[in-house]
């Protein structure tokens, strides 16, 4: 989405720019401020002066530039009249392009999650913008992992594994239509959100649980970022919608009545818990399957080791890519794809019952 600032603005510019990187020289009167701005369409080195050192204005915060005119670079540095910090969130600005190299080398990935978010609808786009408008947040989002010592444990990993999950998701939607597919989508990629903040961030590398991460975890996190992301809408958010998003990231597969806790009970929910569940452990037979083929090593999340018929991949999730290739090819063949992988009658069962008191709960 583009826009324009000032009458003199070139209308072939972004309406917010990424930070990616910035600097305050003091001056007798006030500052000289440089600063490298990232968008997927168009990226500047400017310069301006300022009365003040506007503390907001860091690294990964968003912003918006007043152009003089078309933007010239003079010596590498294009001259601007001023730069604003968007506190506000805007509703159908794409932040996936925003993301600058430093915070993601791999840009296909970015790539698949901005195609993620331009299939959600207006509110649910909103509703993520509000969640991670916050640079900080949101460059913790794209760089941190998934886990420290378990699957997609690198760089990037909870972002790659948000994106595989999302994917799997609207592949096996086929298996499960009455799903809400935006909601699936949106649900992938604020499951683990949380995770943002559960690890300590060094920056470069996730260097062990936070505080918040220790007593609280983050499926907590991200119901209650969630719930502050809400009361910033100008569009609101269906209250149906907003409680099926709620139980679709708080929903625990197989937990005992007693913790008060439930388990998935809608088609997004049952979805994201399987496409969760897959691509974790993809993640891990993948890292732990033996080079040539044949037993590989265990991993205690795992706790066993996988045999394999062929060598190593270089990367993919060979179980993953084997079970929506097969739904590809049911669905060219017209076979109903439903009945590749038929849903436990215990599991359907819960789909259409109401969910159970916990032991000692009163009903209203």
């Amino acid at each position: 989405m583009f826009d324009t600032n000032t009458s003199d603005d070139p209308v072939d510019q972004p309406a917010i720019f990424r930070i990616a990187a910035q600097r305050f020289e003091p001056l007798d009167r006030g500052y000289r401020a440089t600063a490298s701005l990232y968008h997927d369409y168009s990226s500047h080195r400017i310069g301006w002066r300022t009365a003040y050192c506007d503390i907001r204005m860091k690294e990964g915060a968003l912003v918006r530039v007043f152009w003089k005119g078309v933007p010239e670079p003079v010596d590498g540095i294009t001259p601007v009249t001023r730069v604003a910090v968007v506190d506000e969130p805007i509703r159908f600005e794409n932040l996936f392009l925003t993301v600058p190299p430093s915070w993601v080398r791999d840009r296909e990935l970015v790539e698949r999650a901005a195609r993620l978010w331009d299939s959600l609808s207006d509110p649910q786009r909103e509703l993520f913008n509000c969640v991670f408008w916050d640079g900080g947040r949101f460059g913790r989002y794209c760089r941190g992992p998934s886990s420290l010592r378990g699957h997609h444990a690198g760089v990037n990993g909870n972002l790659r594994h948000s994106i595989d999950s999302a994917e799997a998701g609207l592949q096996l939607h086929k298996l499960m239509p009455a799903a809400n597919t935006g909601l699936l989508t949106l649900a992938c990629l604020l499951h683990d959100a949380g995770k943002a903040d559960e690890c300590e961030d060094g920056h470069r590398q996730m260097l062990g649980l936070s505080d918040r991460g220790q007593v609280l975890g983050h499926r907590v996190t991200i119901v209650e970022w969630v719930a502050v992301a809400r009361t910033r809408m100008r569009q609101g958010f269906p209250e149906a919608e907003y409680l099926s998003l709620l139980h679709c990231l708080s929903a625990v597969a197989h937990v005992p009545a007693w913790t008060g806790l439930r388990e998935p009970m809608t088609p997004e929910a049952l979805l994201l818990s399987h496409v969760d569940r897959i691509s974790g452990q993809g993640d891990l037979a993948t890292s732990q399957q033996a080079k040539d083929g044949g037993w590989g090593t265990s991993h205690p999340h795992l706790g066993r080791p996988f045999y394999s018929l062929g060598p190593k991949p270089r990367g993919g999730l060979p179980g993953l890519d084997r079970m929506l290739e097969l739904i590809r090819r049911a669905d060219a063949e017209g076979v109903d794809t439903r009945t590749l992988f038929p849903i436990p009658p215990d599991i359907a069962a819960r789909m259409v019952s109401p969910p159970r008191q916990d032991d000692g709960e009163e009903s209203a």
